[in-house]
C-alpha cells in the first residue's frame, strides 16, 4: 500500500505519503549497491511489461534513483536497529490508532477483497491481473479500499476518488449484508471483539464509496453520529 501511495505522490497524483522517511524505513535492512542494482533492473522489466514509452521509463527510473542514498548503506556505514512496524502517533483516541494503523488495516482489506474476488458470495466486476490495460485489477481495488478504510476510521490517508463507480470496489447494494459477513470474517485478525465490530461498523459510513449505484451518505445523521462516537473513543458501543 505505502509503495503505491508514494509512487502516486511522486508522479503527481493526489496521493499523500503517510509512511516513514525513506532512511528510517530502509537503512536497517542493510541494502547493498548490488541489491539496489537488481531492484532497478526489476523495475525496468516491469516498465517494459506495461509497454511504457522510453521517456516515461526514464522518468520513473530517475524518480526511483533519487532514493538510492536513502535506502542503500554507504561504504563503512553501520546499519541502524530495526525500528519495527510503523505505529500510529497519538493517544489512541481514534479507531485508526486502536486498530494499529495502516499495516493491520491493509491486511484486513487484503483478506476482504480476496474473499470478494472468489465470487462465490459477492460478485464484482474486475479485470485480470495480467491485463496491462485493465483499470479494475485486484491490486488497484485493494489500494483504493485500504485508502478508504484508513480514512474512515480516522487515519491520515487521503481518499483520492469519491463518487465514481469505477473507483469503488463495486459491491451491489443487495449484496451488502453478505459483504459485511465477509468483512466480519476478515476482521478476525484482531483478537479483541469490539475492534472487530468497530471496523465492520465503520464500513457503513462509507457504503456509498463501496457499493455501485448508492448515493453519498456521509452527511446523514447516522453517519455523522457514528463518526462522533468513534472520535470520542467509544466505538466499542457501536
Amino acid at each position: 500500500f505505502l509503495v503505491t501511495q508514494i509512487m502516486g505522490y511522486l508522479t503527481g497524483g493526489p496521493q499523500r505519503y503517510t509512511g516513514r522517511p525513506m532512511e528510517e524505513a530502509h537503512k536497517h535492512l542493510a541494502i547493498t549497491g548490488e541489491q539496489w542494482s537488481a531492484f532497478m533492473a526489476d523495475a525496468r522489466q516491469v516498465f517494459q511489461a506495461f509497454n511504457l514509452d522510453s521517456a516515461t521509463q526514464q522518468e520513473l527510473g530517475g524518480i526511483l534513483s533519487t532514493y538510492q542514498s536513502a535506502c542503500v548503506l554507504a561504504p563503512g556505514e553501520q546499519a541502524p536497529s530495526d525500528p519495527g512496524l510503523l505505529r500510529p502517533k497519538g493517544t489512541a483516541s481514534t479507531l485508526y490508532q486502536r486498530l494499529g494503523g495502516v499495516y493491520p488495516i491493509a491486511q484486513f482489506v487484503d483478506r476482504l477483497v480476496e474473499s470478494v474476488l472468489k465470487g462465490d458470495r459477492v460478485r464484482i466486476e474486475h479485470d485480470r491481473l495480467d491485463d496491462p490495460a485493465g483499470k479494475r485489477h485486484p491490486p488497484g481495488l485493494k489500494y483504493m479500499m485500504t485508502e478508504l478504510v484508513c480514512n474512515c476510521v480516522g487515519g491520515p490517508e487521503v481518499v483520492t476518488s469519491k463518487g465514481f463507480d469505477e473507483a469503488k470496489l463495486g459491491v451491489q447494494p443487495h449484496e451488502w449484508p453478505t459483504f459485511l459477513e465477509l468483512a466480519s470474517e476478515a476482521a478476525e485478525l484482531w483478537p479483541i471483539p469490539h475492534l472487530r465490530n468497530s471496523i465492520v461498523g465503520a464500513l457503513g459510513a462509507v457504503k456509498a464509496e463501496i457499493c455501485v449505484g448508492v448515493f453519498d451518505e456521509e452527511t446523514s445523521l447516522e453517519a455523522r453520529s457514528r463518526r462522533m462516537v468513534q472520535e470520542a473513543g467509544f466505538d466499542h458501543y457501536l
